[in-house]
């Protein structure tokens, strides 16, 4: 499969999210209860060993308990794939997604977007560049994820 680099990161074109894993169908209630009974541990790391045997090699999900003991057991099993943490609002701080990234074994790390665009809202952007720094000074490479497109402007200007 075709990698790209993202900083010293080698990165398949295709990358598998976490979204289903964690019950975030963007569906429903319903859909997401479905998806959480689905998607039990087991499942997801045949999930992520068929993706990797199909030359994926990152893992896009957040960087939260369920998703890091299941990598974690993932990992011990022998899987290789790297995980790009997001951080995630209802664990806490940006902070604390970032050190339960580190912790966890993220190759990379980004601010949730329904956050940044949150803290858009509330006109606190000036809160990210210190997350951005902290992730930087754990040697991963940082970045956002967002919603409303000034976002995005508010990160080329930063």
């Amino acid at each position: 499969m075709d990698t790209v680099n993202i900083g010293e990161l080698s990165v398949s074109r295709l990358i598998i999210g976490g979204n289903p894993f964690s019950g975030f169908s963007h569906q429903g209630s319903a859909r997401d209860m479905e998806m959480r009974h689905y998607y039990t541990k087991e499942r997801i790391k045949q999930t992520l060993s068929e993706a990797q045997a199909l030359g994926i090699n990152t893992h896009i999900s957040r960087a939260d308990h369920h998703v890091m003991r299941v990598l974690l057991e993932f990992w011990d099993e022998g899987g290789a794939l790297q995980w790009f943490a997001q951080t995630c609002p209802e664990i806490g701080t940006p902070e604390r997604g970032i050190q339960n990234a580190i912790n966890g074994g993220a190759s990379a790390c980004y601010i949730h977007g329904g956050y940044m665009d949150f803290l858009y809202a509330q006109n606190r952007l000036d809160e990210v560049p210190p997350c951005i720094d902290m992730i930087r000074a754990a040697g991963m490479p940082a970045g956002i994820a967002g919603h409303n497109p000034r976002v995005f402007e508010w990160a080329e200007r930063t």
